[in-house]
């Protein structure tokens, strides 16, 4: 069994179709054909169900439990790849959300720089989608993110929620236990956290009617600075504002939905850094325990 067999079987699953995987591996048609005779052989059973005039390859029952054995021997080869560096320190990418590697989880990166001088950290920002995109392909080791979406090899699960404040300039009309009716929709600076979020903000202010729509958490504050603008923003912004004179944050008369943090990683990451990986979810749950304003789930 080679890296060239493991490598064209999950290539054809990855495109169900052996004409693009050929096309995406840069071999012949046949080359590709030929390979996954070859590991069919070694294994014993068909992988893929053959159907004349079938454009789509269809995996056989024998090639749905043949999936994991198979992620599992490329991360594993990945891994051998990295053995002659095995001198340097080890590396833990974390992807998160840009509000989490700029604010939330500042004080626990600073904390593990501290705590793991031998482990070299890299921090990855994405949205959430490209997050999941980045874990499947194994770019990221561990990612933090606002949404949940389906992946057959990603595990995800919420580890904490914050609250949900009305950011505003201090000298606006604004006060505490605020009704929606008086936020305008044309001064929101507005940020879609989640979708679950987007769903709750469109029955009080319709999308499409605020002043302007920030990209990441981080641009909010930059165009509060005129009275009666207004943001939603979660109680981590709060507290990284905190200095800021010019600005206050408000509650309002209404329940709205907590900002819930999902943890996401791979079903089969790489060997070399599982430790790393277990060490750091128990660093994240004990940091949410002890952070005022982050609430375990």
């Amino acid at each position: 069994m080679t890296v060239e067999m493991i490598e064209t079987f999950l290539t054809i699953l990855k495109y169900q179709n052996i004409t693009l995987a050929a096309q995406k591996l840069y071999a012949s048609q046949s080359t590709v054909s030929h390979r996954l005779q070859m590991l069919e052989e070694e294994v014993g059973v068909p992988l893929f169900i053959r159907r004349k005039g079938r454009r789509v390859a269809e995996l056989t029952p024998g090639g749905e439990e043949f999936i994991p054995i198979a992620e599992r021997w490329m991360s594993l080869f990945r891994d051998t790849g990295k053995i002659k560096d095995q001198s340097l320190r080890p590396t833990l990418i974390v992807g998160s959300a840009d509000l989490i590697n700029t604010c939330t989880f500042v004080p626990l990166y600073r904390n593990h720089l501290l705590s793991h001088p031998h482990i070299h950290l890299s921090l990855k920002t994405y949205h959430s989608r490209e997050l999941y995109q980045l874990l499947e392909s194994r770019s990221i080791d561990i990612g933090y993110v606002y949404s949940q979406r389906r992946y057959p090899d990603i595990i995800s699960q919420p580890v904490c929620e914050e609250s949900m404040y009305v950011l505003c300039h201090k000298d606006s009309r604004y006060r505490q236990n605020l009704d929606p009716e008086e936020l305008p929709p044309e001064q929101e600076i507005y940020l879609k956290w989640s979708s679950s979020y987007e769903i709750w903000h469109d029955r009080y202010w319709p999308s499409g009617k605020n002043l302007i729509t920030a990209g990441t958490g981080a641009q909010l504050a930059l165009y509060l600075d005129v009275p009666d603008r207004w943001a939603i923003v979660p109680s981590s912004v709060c507290r990284a504002l905190k200095n800021r004179q010019d600005l206050v944050c408000c509650r309002l008369n209404i329940s709205l939905p907590n900002l819930v943090c999902y943890e996401i990683v791979h079903r089969y990451p790489r060997p070399s850094i599982e430790n790393l990986i277990r060490s750091f979810q128990e660093e994240v749950r004990a940091f949410i325990d002890r952070e005022d304003g982050l609430l375990p789930v």
